[in-house]
């Protein structure tokens, strides 16, 4: 009987020591996973820090693109209304002198 219940116990520490094991190795494991989704969540954040920065980047060009191609036509209107203002006034104001008068 004494043989039985040394056995038993012997089991028992014996799960007991499986038991604490599988405890320290479950908190390992988590340990672990927890290292792994925090690198990969700064894996993902970096790169979309660096497609947004390319985002920009790339809309600032075209931005800045557009305004110099607005500014190149402003220009071309510009010197055309100056081109017609040239050309044409002195007739203008000989024709509003002549309204003028003729009232």
């Amino acid at each position: 009987m004494n043989k039985i219940i040394q056995r038993l116990s012997e089991v028992e520490t014996a799960a007991s020591s499986i038991i604490e094991e599988a405890g320290a190795k479950k908190k390992q494991m988590a340990k672990d996973q927890d290292a792994r989704i925090a690198a990969f969540e700064k894996q993902v954040h970096e790169e979309t820090q660096k497609k947004i920065s390319a985002q920009q980047a790339e809309l600032e060009k075209k931005i800045a693109e557009e305004l110099e191609a607005q500014k190149e036509e402003l220009e071309k209107q510009l010197a055309h209304m100056d081109r017609i203002y040239e050309e044409s006034h002195s007739a203008i104001a000989r024709q509003l002198l002549a309204k003028i008068v003729a009232q």
